[in-house]
């Protein structure tokens, strides 16, 4: 299941960081967190999202 803002989101972080995978971009935000403000709220917002796409594939399982 895709989402236009989640696909709008790894295609910018595709374009901007061609190098950088998006495991490599949590990874290197969680090494910053605690020392850059921004890199917190962006692994906050990523880690936000994870867990809702998860909850949201879940959930479009069939009942058994």
């Amino acid at each position: 299941m895709s989402h236009q803002m989640n696909d709008k989101i790894i295609d910018i972080i595709n374009d901007e960081w061609t190098d950088m995978s998006v495991e490599d971009l949590k990874d290197w935000l969680v090494t910053h967190r605690k020392t850059n403000e921004v890199a917190d709220r962006v692994y906050i917002g990523l880690t936000y999202l994870e867990h809702k796409w998860k909850q949201e594939m879940f959930d479009s399982y069939p009942d058994s």
